[in-house]
């Protein structure tokens, strides 16, 4: 059996390069994708119509679900290595020619030929690793990976300007309803009524201090102090009516003691 370990060597090689390309490929077009993805929503939102974020997010990991899945499904089969190293590294279609001829039935006919074209792919495979390790093809990732960068600004920056307006039932919801502020303006008037309810207890006990002290002193004066004259009467009656400043201090005081004695707020 003829020995195709050179070429099964390159032809390996070979295939790792490719399939990384297309993975390459698989990652600017998901790059390129997603940064249009994220541009149309940030169209819609200018225009009225939000997409929700985790949506978003959905259609951007689907995109690339699928661009890789199809990068992982096309994995160069080796006569499609061997046609590319013979058109990139210098086959000449010696490579191709030679992975149709092992195991054919034609191959123990013609075994000088055989025999030469074995000859030559095992010289020619050093060469052709040599030129493809050196063949470097560029990445090309930056200039989609800038855009898509951009584009998740743009729509951060019109996410933030445009906020959606209050809908009516959220301002019906943050809007008091009439009982409720009637409830309001009543409890606030009962509140602003309570200090003067607790003072009328305390009025009333000062004013029947007063009167009482009023009192007493007219009817000291009356049996101590009468006069001779008839018509003297009269105006001491009327003096005695009026309650002294001192009478009233005391009875003031008094009633201040009482109202603290019992519980009530002073004046």
């Amino acid at each position: 059996m003829v020995s195709t370990l050179p070429l099964q060597t390159l032809l390996g090689a070979v295939q790792r390069r490719q399939w990384h390309a297309l993975f390459v490929v698989a990652l600017r077009r998901a790059l390129w994708g997603s940064t249009a993805v994220v541009a149309l929503a940030t169209v819609g939102q200018l225009a009225g119509l939000t997409m929700p974020v985790g949506a978003l997010l959905t259609a951007v990991g689907a995109l690339w679900l699928l661009l890789l899945a199809r990068a992982a499904r096309q994995r160069p089969g080796a006569a499609a290595c061997a046609l590319w190293a013979d058109r990139h590294l210098g086959g000449a279609s010696a490579f191709t020619t030679w992975l149709e001829t092992v195991g054919a039935p034609s191959a123990t006919a013609n075994k000088p030929a055989v025999a030469w074209l074995q000859q030559w792919t095992e010289q020619r495979v050093p060469e052709s690793l040599r030129v493809l390790d050196e063949r470097r093809a560029p990445v090309q990732l930056a200039r989609p990976l800038l855009a898509l960068l951009v584009g998740l600004a743009l729509a951060a920056l019109v996410s933030m300007l445009h906020q959606p307006a209050p809908t009516a039932a959220v301002q019906a919801a943050a809007r008091p309803s009439p009982a409720a502020s009637s409830a309001s303006r009543q409890t606030d008037s009962v509140a602003a009524l309570a200090p003067a309810l607790e003072t009328v207890p305390l009025v009333s006990d000062v004013s029947k201090a007063l009167r009482a002290a009023a009192a007493r002193e007219a009817a000291a004066r009356g049996g101590a102090g009468q006069s001779p004259a008839a018509g003297a009467g009269k105006p001491g009656d009327e003096q005695a009516s009026a309650p002294a400043p001192g009478a009233t201090a005391a009875a003031a005081d008094q009633a201040r003691r009482g109202s603290a004695a019992a519980g009530t707020p002073a004046a």
